[in-house]
């Protein structure tokens, strides 16, 4: 018997925390996800053109960056259908982070 309780407990707790309904720590962290994700760009600047062009010269590169971004991605439109899905529209937005880059 105490088995079979611990086992509807663990289950219950188990889904309060798993399904994704509004007001849940599950449904904050899928609608906007809670860790920053970064990109870093670089670029290149040509600084001799006229030479690899006309004289075929090596070129001499300059590297420019990391240029660095935070990602947002939030879940907007959200549709509650009676199958128990979700349809939505997924946004993103990115951040120039300027002590990163």
């Amino acid at each position: 018997l105490l088995l079979a309780c611990r086992d509807k407990i663990f289950q219950t707790i188990l889904h309060s925390q798993l399904i994704i309904t509004p007001g849940t720590a599950a449904f904050n962290a899928w609608v906007e996800t809670p860790i920053p994700v970064y990109t870093k760009f670089y670029f290149f600047d040509m600084l001799n053109p006229s030479e690899l062009f006309h004289n075929h010269e090596k070129p001499i590169l300059e590297e420019k960056g990391p240029y660095t971004f935070r990602e947002v991605e939030k879940k907007v439109n959200l549709v509650w259908h009676d199958d128990g899905t979700v349809s939505y529209k997924r946004v993103k937005f990115w951040y120039f982070e300027r002590d990163k880059s």
